[in-house]
């Protein structure tokens, strides 16, 4: 997106050329990967904070939500006496904080995207560290998305 210092909104972009038949085919290629992924996330409802489900809330299986729970309950409940290779989603979260700082900004005056991705990997990978016990392999970033602007001197967390 084309985004002028000056007024920070949206700017007309100059189309594309598509001078070749391999150049149009890449473009059609392209658009249709991203109507896809569209529709897709379109699809995607939130049931549990922060958990994206396909289905909608009232298909979710009752019974087997009970047998879930079941199996967890005395994990929560009596730690001591679970599985001990056994731990709770609650118990990986891991947080890191950071001061934005002026060498980090865009031409936009906001937080580069690039420095943001960075530091989710680096947290990403000390907590598969932390919980695997050896050091972990990255294989692939499916899709980032920026939900906000960071302003600098902001904090992220």
């Amino acid at each position: 997106a084309a985004r002028p210092p000056a007024t920070r909104r949206s700017a007309p972009v100059n189309p594309l050329e598509l001078r070749t038949e391999a150049e149009r085919a890449l473009f059609q290629r392209i658009a249709a990967n991203v109507e896809r992924d569209r529709i897709a996330r379109s699809r995607v409802t939130v049931f549990f904070v922060g958990t994206p489900l396909l289905k909608k809330p009232e298909a979710v299986d009752a019974e087997a939500v009970a047998k879930l729970v079941a199996q967890v309950q005395p994990s929560v409940l009596m730690p001591a006496l679970s599985d001990p290779n056994t731990v709770l989603m609650s118990d990986t979260r891991q947080t890191n904080a950071f001061v934005c700082q002026p060498q980090h900004r865009n031409m936009q005056d906001r937080i580069f995207g690039g420095l943001l991705m960075r530091r989710a990997y680096e947290l990403a990978f000390a907590t598969a560290f932390l919980f695997c016990g050896s050091k972990p392999q990255f294989i692939e970033v499916d899709r980032v998305e920026f939900r906000a602007p960071v302003e600098v001197t902001g904090r992220v967390t």
